[in-house]
């Protein structure tokens, strides 16, 4: 497995916080090829970065469809999400890399298997001290991992991290009081009008790690603040700041809280 990780920045309450998104890849060269497709699709050059806020596509019709389209590929991944207080990057990596190693633990990955953790650029900044790390951490999975440094320009994985990187800072602002705005969906007979957040949330859930709590009352029908939602905060989800409890709460509760049930 390779996890893909790239980074984005958010100021809350006047404290500046580092967010960090690994994107796991099973099939990591395949999905290169998809990828390449789809910039292939939308007049891209093959070697031109795909940003979240650098995208040349002529129209905010073009931008939403080619969003469209990697929200597809990231729903085949797995998603980790660390939101970090400072401008460490590697800090937040540390926090990152104790949370796949719980998920990978989580779900029943053999620790022999081999992971390897590729990062965007400046994410690393100091190679021996991370290494020093995972030797420290006392995680029979960290210990032999593999880990890279690379240009985002050349490696489109990358791109699709920095992509789940910008999705994820869109949900934390939304979170925080930015105003939502609805987009209609074209189902197979009619439209559909979806606030943005839920859009988001819907299109990403079964990439989602959290859990879905049992249900109490085998009568029930219409859905409690339990079930049939995935409640990540804790698992894919983890923020580590000296922010109100309060706000934190928050930010997990709108962020980090989807409806799995059916849509229809």
């Amino acid at each position: 497995m390779l996890l893909a990780v790239d980074d984005s920045e958010i100021v809350i309450e006047n404290r500046l916080h580092t967010i960090l998104a690994g994107v796991s890849f099973e099939r990591p060269d395949q999905t290169k090829e998809e990828i390449r497709a789809i910039k292939k699709r939308f007049g891209l050059q093959c070697g031109e970065e795909i940003k979240w806020n650098g995208i040349r596509l002529t129209n905010q019709q073009q931008r939403e469809a080619l969003s469209s389209d990697l929200l597809e590929i990231l729903s085949q991944s797995k998603l980790l999400i660390t939101l970090s207080e400072g401008r460490d990057r590697q800090v937040a990596l540390e926090y990152l890399t104790i949370q796949l190693d719980d998920f990978l633990t989580d779900v029943g990955r053999d620790t022999a298997e081999p992971v390897v953790l590729t990062c965007d650029d400046g994410i690393i900044r100091d190679p021996v001290a991370y290494r020093s790390f995972l030797e420290q951490a006392r995680r029979p999975r960290l210990l032999p991992m593999c880990f890279e440094s690379v240009d985002s320009k050349s490696n489109e994985l990358i791109q699709c991290a920095d992509v789940c990187a910008g999705f994820s800072r869109l949900l934390v602002d939304l979170a925080l009081g930015r105003p939502d705005r609805k987009v209609l969906l074209l189902e197979s007979t009619h439209e559909v009008e979806l606030d943005l957040r839920h859009l988001v949330l819907f299109s990403l859930r079964y990439s989602m790690w959290g859990k879905v709590q049992a249900i109490r009352d085998v009568g029930i029908i219409e859905p409690c603040r339990e079930y049939p939602f995935l409640h990540t905060a804790g698992y894919g989800l983890r923020i580590h700041s000296t922010l109100a409890e309060a706000l934190i709460s928050r930010i997990y509760e709108h962020s980090g809280v989807v409806y799995i049930g059916c849509l229809h």
